[in-house]
């Protein structure tokens, strides 16, 4: 349910996050889209095929781009990345993302690039809420992004019958403020546009009330509080899902948009690594870890695996320069489905912050440490594993609360804030409207998105390059006694990433790979070796490897196989002389 207008998350720190960045010139509308994906396969009709997933509640499609170049596998049954992007459809930079890896990838020359290509495929998504991008493109800007359902927000049994209105015209849905000293927000000192619930421990007097622009059209006292909201795609997922969260719908998967994308990854067990484009983010920041509550589902990420998170996120940082706070997951996102539930790598990125000045966190450690400072002592500072408790930070100071206005209202961020201006209400009388537009911290200026597609091209190749990369090896036969052989065999993990992730192991997925000895023979002894075939769940990256031996008699013919839905397949034909 809406949360009412004179609520804090109205104050600048959360009232950014709650509402998405006004509609640009150069943002993609859903035919620039397909426009874009249709030029893109016309391009390189060898290199891209376009799929449609499914459709939105709005009868939008679901486009899907398949990148792979001929090889000795189907594109469907190689090791594969999926890159998905626009589930939140007020973030519009990750599509354009999406797109740019899509394209950067297609035209690549760069020999690594195209060996990888013809032995592996990447699936992009590039807006998996179509009907959340058009709302959040329309005019005037709401700030609006959810399907393409009617939400009863005041549950009243109407729905959508009150939403926000652009009274003053201006082409933006902002705020209206009222001096009222039953409000709760108070101007700041060195910035009197900027509101912020007042503290009143601080002795800071209320002076204002903040609705947001619109009307009473329903006549039931409350202002705008049931408009075009639908369903959040980006938390109807099952894990960890909220039924009782904004926007997130009543049970999991109950839109079309977020079953299509759950159905395809599910028929396309070759995914190996996930990259959500949304407004999460984990290369930013290491995702919290911890082992499992006896007994509960994981929610944090298993300490086996998160070495692999730090070392994505370090690289990612190196190579963006970029730095923020991102913030609380919520429950529900695809990315944590994809790591808890499915039991893959799954890395989320937002590609963009609001510049606040400060520095990065490495720089400052760096700048900061002394000799011998930073030095744990025995038991200082230690925290059970598992516990996912973080120190408790205290909110911004006012001097840090100036900063951000200061740069906020400094750069504007292209129609980011509007100065407030007198306006006659029918019914609340003299008011102000005015205040930041929808979407201020979501998305960067336009001015900016090309810079940060440069610094972001290195990620599409570079992720394409850490799968698992499964194959046998040493595979030999010799004497081992009259009508005895003894065949040998290992597999081996050429690539970066292990097989399966410590939580896959404990979820029981992905699917194994199957090393089996094939043709007519018949096993002898009764050891271990005796199994026809052997079934591998976990296979370290860089170098990984196991062996398998078998003694058999009575041989015509023998080969040793390995297979895996996971898109790996080999076969090794033996001479039995």
């Amino acid at each position: 349910m809406t949360k009412p207008a004179s609520a804090a998350l109205l104050a600048f720190l959360t009232f950014a996050l709650a509402v998405p960045l006004p509609a640009d010139e150069g943002s993609l509308d859903e035919a620039a889209l397909i426009r874009r994906l249709d030029e893109l396969a016309a391009k390189h009709p060898g290199a891209v095929e376009l799929r449609e997933i499914g459709r939105s509640r709005g009868d939008l499609p679901i486009r899907l781009a398949v990148l792979a170049t001929p090889g000795e596998r189907a594109k469907d049954e190689r090791p594969a990345l999926l890159v998905v992007a626009g589930l939140d459809g007020s973030h519009l930079l990750g599509t354009e993302l999406a797109l740019s890896l899509a394209e950067s990838l297609a035209a690549s020359t760069d020999e690594k690039v195209l060996a990888l290509l013809s032995g592996r495929t990447v699936y992009v998504i590039p807006r998996g809420n179509p009907d959340g991008a058009a709302r959040f493109l329309a005019s005037p800007a709401s700030g609006e992004s959810g399907n393409d359902r009617a939400i009863d927000d005041d549950r009243d049994g109407l729905s959508n019958e009150d939403p926000p209105r652009d009274l003053d015209g201006d082409g933006h849905i902002t705020s209206m403020r009222i001096l009222d000293p039953e409000g709760d927000q108070a101007p700041l000192a060195e910035e009197p546009a900027l509101l912020f619930p007042a503290n009143r421990s601080r002795g800071e007097r209320p002076t204002y009330k903040v609705y947001r622009e619109g009307l009473d059209s329903d006549g039931d006292g409350e202002i705008a509080e049931d408009g075009e909201n639908g369903v959040n795609i980006g938390v109807q997922f099952p894990h960890r899902f909220g039924e009782l969260d904004d926007g997130a719908g009543t049970h999991a998967a109950m839109e079309p948009e977020a079953r299509a994308l759950l159905d395809f990854v599910l028929a396309h067990p070759t995914i190996a690594l996930a990259l959500t484009l949304g407004l999460d983010d984990s290369l930013v920041a290491d995702p919290k870890s911890g082992a499992p509550e006896a007994g509960k589902p994981a929610i944090l990420v298993d300490p086996e695996d998160l070495p692999y998170y730090q070392e994505l996120g370090k690289l990612y940082r190196e190579r963006t320069g970029l730095s923020g706070k991102p913030r609380e997951v919520p429950g529900g996102t695809f990315q944590e489905w994809a790591y808890f539930q499915f039991g893959i790598f799954s890395l989320s990125a937002r590609g963009w912050f609001v510049p606040s000045g400060e520095k990065p966190a490495e720089e400052v450690k760096e700048e900061g440490k002394k000799e011998g400072e930073g030095e744990k002592k025995e038991g200082e500072g230690e925290k059970k594993e598992g516990d996912g408790k973080e120190e408790k930070k205290e909110e911004p100071d006012e001097a840090r609360k100036a900063e951000l206005a200061r740069l906020a209202l400094a750069r504007k961020w292209e129609r980011g804030f509007r100065e407030w201006t007198p306006f006659e209400h029918p019914t609340l009388g003299a008011i102000e409207i005015g205040g930041f537009v929808p979407g201020f911290d979501t998305n960067p200026p336009t001015t900016e998105v090309a810079g940060i597609v440069e610094k972001h091209a290195w990620l599409g190749p570079h992720l394409l390059g850490l799968l698992p990369d499964v194959h046998l090896a040493d595979v030999a036969i010799r004497e081992a006694g009259p009508g005895l052989w003894s065949v040998s065999a290992a597999v081996t993990n050429r690539g970066y990433l292990p097989l399966a992730t410590a939580q896959g192991r404990r979820a029981s997925r992905p699917d194994p790979v199957v090393v089996r000895l094939a043709g007519e023979f018949e096993l002898a002894g009764s050891r271990p070796e005796g199994y026809r075939q052997f079934v591998v769940w976990d296979l370290p990256g860089s170098g990984g490897r196991k062996e398998f031996e078998w003694l058999v008699s009575g041989t015509k013919s023998l080969a040793v196989e390995l297979s895996s839905r996971r898109g790996f397949s080999q076969r090794v034909e033996l001479e039995v002389r």
